[in-house]
């Protein structure tokens, strides 16, 4: 009995109860804490401030890439200060944002404020300084701040979309003027008007706004109507292209087209092969004078075939010079140039050294115009932001398609990669380094891969 009263004290007792043993379990499976660069981290809290100017961006960006100022002067010769409607409150709530310092997350950013920094040095230093004091002016506060303002504003992968969306519909818009506005003469198509008057230009701007049409095409949220819409738009892109005459986009259209089957799904690419059929079909149509002009790139015979093959030829040969001017006026003044805006004053002086007739031309590649005018560092600098943008795109486009829930910003980085390539071969044959091209893609870029490192795992940061 006393054992019994031992083994079962009594009620208000401080001996412990009696327990029974537990049966025996395998043992709990051993966790380890995520790593900080695979934890979620939250997106920095938006503020009115933040969207205000995000509106004003999408507002300016969409006059800039659509050139409604200039189709709004050449149907009713109306003028719209552009840049102080929506470029001034946009860059007012980015001062006041706080969100400078996003900005060099990535080495885009600081390249690029180091091109900027080059700009400016390159001043003192110009063969003209009124004129390059006025370009770069404009090359600053109208077109390279965009850049600052895409990257600090565009806080999320929506707010990013968006500005996608905004350049195909631009683009779209470019379109239906150039159909309204534009003509065939000696086998090019362009536009009778404004910046987009160069045939190459037209075709260079059609082809970096084409990968966001079809970001709009392979959505899988987009409705069938718009997806088909998106299709017709991104043939007469092409079909447009074309007509242009544009050797230069004949190579980018060949990149485009290598770059996105290669990457692509295998729907997408069935998509594409599509698109590429229907174009053919409409190839027979390109007027004569513009096959003439495409013949010596396949057939170098060709080109003494007729009077647009050798004028073809001969702008190929005229374009080599340039080159070859532009890099010897560049290991005359490698620091900084001879101002930006003054290779057509410098290379004339050359000549007249020389003896020869100058050309009094731009020097048709970006990459030169810049070291030329602005110095080798500049160059260094200009180059690192296009190819790092690009390398940015293709990075977070193989990160986000490891990542369950992240296709669209997959899809995204994929096709602002397509712009960004076409962009930087385009560059080699057009004079275009002081608009807002660069500046534009690789503020997405930048925007775009600091948005996904806040809202999804940043794995492989």
């Amino acid at each position: 009995m006393s054992r019994f009263k031992s083994a079962f004290p009594r009620q208000g007792s401080l001996a412990p109860p009696l327990r029974t043993p537990a049966p025996p379990s395998l043992p709990a499976a051993r966790t380890h804490p995520a790593p900080p660069s695979a934890r979620l981290i939250p997106a920095p809290p938006s503020n009115p401030l933040q969207s205000l100017g995000f509106f004003f961006t999408a507002a300016y960006l969409a006059v800039l890439y659509g050139a409604l100022s200039e189709l709004l002067d050449i149907i009713g010769h109306i003028y719209v200060p552009v840049a102080y409607l929506f470029g001034v409150p946009a860059m007012l709530a980015s001062a006041f944002a706080g969100r400078f310092q996003t900005i060099f997350r990535t080495r885009v950013g600081f390249y690029m404020t180091l091109l900027c920094g080059c700009f400016i040095a390159s001043l003192p230093f110009s063969l003209v300084h009124s004129a390059s004091l006025f370009l770069l002016k404009s090359t600053l506060l109208t077109q390279y701040s965009t850049f600052f303002l895409i990257a600090m504003l565009a806080t999320t992968v929506r707010r990013v979309r968006w500005l996608m969306y905004i350049l195909a519909a631009s683009c779209v818009l470019d379109l239906l003027a150039a159909l309204r506005f534009g003509a065939t003469v000696r086998g090019r198509f362009a536009v009778m008007a404004g910046s987009l008057a160069n045939p190459n230009d037209l075709a260079l701007h059609l082809l970096v706004g084409l990968p966001f049409c079809l970001l709009i095409l392979f959505d899988k949220r987009t409705s069938t109507l718009l997806k088909l819409g998106s299709a017709a738009a991104v043939l007469d892109m092409v079909y447009m292209t074309l007509q242009t005459g544009s050797r230069m986009g004949i190579i980018c259209l060949l990149l485009l087209g290598g770059f996105a089957v290669m990457k692509a799904s295998f729907s997408q690419r069935i998509a594409l092969a599509l698109l590429t059929l229907s174009l053919v079909a409409a190839l027979p149509a390109l007027a004569p004078e513009t096959w003439a002009r495409f013949a010596p790139m396949f057939n170098p015979a060709a080109a003494r075939q007729s009077d647009l093959a050798m004028e073809a030829q001969g702008s190929t040969e005229g374009r080599l010079d340039l080159l070859e001017r532009s890099l010897q006026i560049t290991f005359q003044h490698p620091l900084l140039g001879v101002g930006i805006g003054e290779f057509a004053d410098a290379e004339a002086m050359l000549a007249k050294s020389e003896g020869v007739r100058a050309h009094w031309q731009v020097t048709h590649n970006a990459y030169t115009q810049v070291s030329s005018e602005c110095g080798i560092p500049a160059f260094l600098c200009f180059t690192a932001v296009i190819f790092g943008s690009l390398r940015l795109s293709l990075r977070l486009y193989d990160q986000s398609k490891r990542i369950p829930n992240s296709h669209q910003t997959a899809q995204m980085a994929l096709n602002l990669a397509l712009a960004t390539a076409c962009l930087a071969v385009g560059m080699f044959f057009d004079s275009l380094a002081y608009t807002y091209y660069v500046p534009v893609v690789a503020g997405l870029s930048v925007a775009l891969w600091n948005a996904s490192q806040d809202e999804q795992p940043a794995a492989g940061r």
